[in-house]
């Protein structure tokens, strides 16, 4: 089996079985969701019953009720971990096929309820969050720093060896990379890690009645205006946008104007936007949001503000009362949320590429595209920010990837 999708090499590894021959993918991940999602189909021809002699669906659903872990692996970077939650057999015209569908681990979290009497008071935000997720022996990592491993690849396939520890010492990069780490100064992720490491919920923290692990979760990082998504490798991510990063792509959808020259870096032969729409709704933006607390009897103000709605001279203020607001440390965390929410509500774009990533790089999330679109639809010449992708093939269209851009937010690394 060639195991190529277009130019990719796309494999599923399920216990002993790697399937790399597809006839139709479809894979969501994303930032903004508590969890990811695929739906993949494949001939049953391609296995030999001479090879296999257990039919291969067999297998695969008593993988499925055994729970085995899931790993997709895209030119050998692995994509997500999760679960099959359907194995479905089909004969059709071109022959049988079987149909996967699964979800990574955030889709538990997001669907079970806390234990009741879930209720902690003057705990470190980390232990908290190991009292939700412990469970399910997840990792729990600071920043997605690792985000750079996911989107880098060089084409390779996945390799079976005894065991994954053994098939990695094999590789080049091991005695590289793991034998000798490398260590890398970067004080501003220094500082942001210790924050987080340190920080302490003073107040109690209970559940709301219709609260999952995940809604909880979510709830708490919004309050200390962090976010958490779980990675491509399983790991829970605790963190914020890296807004700050070089450009990893480009889209271009560049037309030529008679009389207008088009930059060199911009050129026509560059265009790779198959689809491409805007979505702009200035009526969500506020020039300022002002929070109000009180600490005692004093009162207690934090403003944010939005500078781009403030040079068009904009006056489109937000006030938000709340009395159990009662550090100015909070009330800023608060305003500072409440105008990122709704800068990201106020415009997106959306773009269906053509292929699974550039170079050596796969499309993936936290990641910055440089745009630029002429059409009228958008007319956008910026750096956007990626919160959600989707990997689309069939054999008749392709290998395509839908990814969700928005405008860099203003939520910045913790100082405190």
């Amino acid at each position: 089996m060639s195991g190529l999708v277009g130019e990719h090499i796309v494999e599923l590894k399920i216990a002993d079985v790697l399937i790399d021959t597809w006839n139709r993918i479809s894979v969501t991940h994303g930032m903004m969701s508590a969890s990811d999602a695929f739906d993949m189909s494949f001939d049953v021809a391609s296995w030999d019953p001479r090879v296999e002699p257990e039919p291969i669906i067999r297998r695969l659903e008593g993988y499925a009720e055994a729970f085995e872990r899931v790993e997709l692996f895209v030119d050998g970077a692995k994509q997500l971990t999760g679960l099959l939650d359907k194995v479905k057999g089909k004969e059709g015209v071109g022959g049988p096929t079987i149909n996967l569908v699964g979800h990574d681990m955030g889709k538990q979290v997001e669907d079970e309820d806390l234990p009741k009497g879930f209720n902690y008071k003057n705990v470190y935000l980390l232990d908290l969050v190991d009292a939700v997720l412990g469970k399910y022996d997840v990792e729990v990592v600071i920043g997605n720093e690792d985000n750079r491993v996911v989107v880098s690849t060089k084409k390779k396939k996945y390799q079976f060896a005894d065991t994954d520890l053994e098939w990695a010492q094999k590789q080049k990069w091991w005695k590289q990379v793991i034998g000798k780490p490398k260590k890398t100064e970067n004080s501003t992720l220094t500082a942001y890690t210790n924050v987080i490491r340190n920080r302490k919920i003073n107040k109690e923290v209970r559940p709301k009645p219709d609260d999952t692990r995940m809604s909880f979760l979510a709830r708490l990082f919004k309050s200390q205006n962090l976010m958490g998504w779980f990675a491509a490798d399983g790991k829970f991510i605790i963190g914020l946008p890296n807004y700050d990063q070089a450009p990893l792509f480009h889209i271009t959808r560049a037309v030529r104007v008679p009389g207008k020259p088009l930059p060199e870096q911009r050129t026509p032969d560059m265009n790779n936007v198959e689809e491409g729409s805007s979505e702009k709704a200035p009526g969500q933006r506020y020039s300022v949001v002002k929070v109000f607390g009180r600490q005692g009897k004093t009162p207690i103000r934090a403003e944010a503000h939005d500078t781009y709605l403030e040079a068009l001279e904009v006056d489109r203020p937000w006030r938000h009362t709340d009395h159990k607001i009662d550090s100015i440390e909070e009330a800023q965390r608060v305003a500072d949320r409440i105008l990122y929410e709704s800068m990201i509500r106020g415009t997106s774009y959306d773009y269906t590429l053509t292929g699974f990533g550039q170079g050596d790089h796969l499309f993936a999330f936290d990641t910055v595209f440089d745009v630029w679109d002429d059409s009228p639809a958008c007319n956008v010449h910026s750096q956007l920010y990626c919160t959600q992708l989707e990997l689309d093939y069939d054999k008749d269209s392709g290998p395509t990837t839908k990814v969700k851009l928005q405008e860099k937010g203003i939520i910045e690394v913790p100082t405190s």
